[in-house]
């Protein structure tokens, strides 16, 4: 999955990036990927070598990209209209239901 970014998200991301010491962590206005998966997928520290989202286990959710936040929602852009949906690959689909409601204009 390709994460691109909104207006305003890099300038902040890249300053996490220089804490965490993720080096280039935007290609092309994208969220970088190593190995297919996001450059801020990582070791969580005390989580015993569990992998996790570095942003949001550093600086918590809003750190995130929008993107990322609304994970597992996807928009699916069809001919004339788009949907939104749940991205089947999401191996966590079923905790999700706590997360915050959206506006579904946005």
């Amino acid at each position: 999955m390709v994460v691109r970014l909104l207006p305003g998200e890099a300038g902040p991301l890249e300053e996490r990036a220089r804490v965490l010491g993720v080096e280039r962590p935007i290609v092309d206005g994208a969220l970088r990927r190593e190995h297919d998966r996001c450059a801020f997928l990582g070791p969580l520290p005390g989580e015993g070598g569990r992998r996790g989202c570095r942003l949001h286990a550093a600086f918590g959710p809003e750190a995130k990209p929008r993107l990322c936040r609304q994970y597992p929602l996807v928009r699916v852009d069809e001919a004339e209209a788009s949907r939104v949906g749940l991205d089947p690959g999401c191996y966590l689909l079923p905790w999700t239901g706590d997360g915050p409601l959206l506006d579904p204009r946005e």
